[in-house]
């Protein structure tokens, strides 16, 4: 008696597909990014972490909320220990290199700054990158 390899790939498929539906892989590092320069906008954000390209593309300081206060959220979900993250960009001319460890949930910020010249209480700013991250929800004002 001949089984016919289609019917047994199903019946495999049907075991294994509830099991993977199941898995879930709940984000354990969760960044804002934003751009906090009026000087440089758009200005062209790439993200790497480890390595491996997860961000690329331009952010607008006014976007669609109050001018600076534009970040958009992206998740990921990182293994235990070290990692590293790289900022780069080319019309905002800076880079910045961070190494920070997962444990549990985390939430980071990175930011793009420049003032030319001093306006309001801030500048003058070179262009640089901030990032800070933490282990407790970030809450924008």
């Amino acid at each position: 008696m001949q089984i016919n390899k289609v019917f047994i790939f199903c019946v495999i498929l049907s075991f294994l597909l509830p099991v993977f539906a199941e898995e879930t892989t709940e984000a354990n590092f969760i960044l804002y990014i934003s751009n906090q320069s009026f000087d440089v906008n758009p200005v062209d954000i790439k993200i790497y972490i480890d390595g491996k390209l997860v961000v690329n593309q331009d952010f607008d300081v006014t976007g669609n909320r109050v001018p600076q206060h534009n970040w958009q959220k992206f998740e990921f979900n990182l293994s235990i220990g070290s990692h590293r993250l790289f900022v780069s960009s080319k019309k905002g001319d800076a880079t910045l290199e961070k190494e920070f460890e997962i444990s549990k949930k985390h939430w980071a910020v990175v930011d793009y700054w420049y003032y030319p010249k001093v306006t309001g209480g801030a500048g003058p700013t070179p262009k640089s990158f901030s990032f800070h991250i933490q282990d407790e929800q970030i809450r924008f004002k």
